[in-house]
């Protein structure tokens, strides 16, 4: 049975590392080996970043309102 090499391969490795570290260790050389993961973790922060802005832009808010009712009353 052959193997593939390529992108999709590549996630199937990171996936599988725990479970089959020596098919991981396979795929290891592999040209590119490093940008399905680099491709994911960057997916998942930026989507994770977006859906944490509404929070950040309220405690942006907050913060400035509690600073400038914070310096006149000294």
């Amino acid at each position: 049975m052959a193997e593939e090499n390529g992108i999709a391969s590549g996630f199937v490795g990171m996936f599988n590392a725990f479970v089959d570290p020596a098919g991981l260790a396979k795929r290891v050389p592999a040209k590119l080996f490093w940008v399905g993961p680099l491709v994911t973790v960057t997916i998942i922060a930026t989507v994770c970043s977006y859906l944490m802005m509404p929070f950040m832009v309220q405690l942006s808010d907050v913060r400035n309102r509690t600073a400038e009712s914070g310096a006149g009353s000294t």
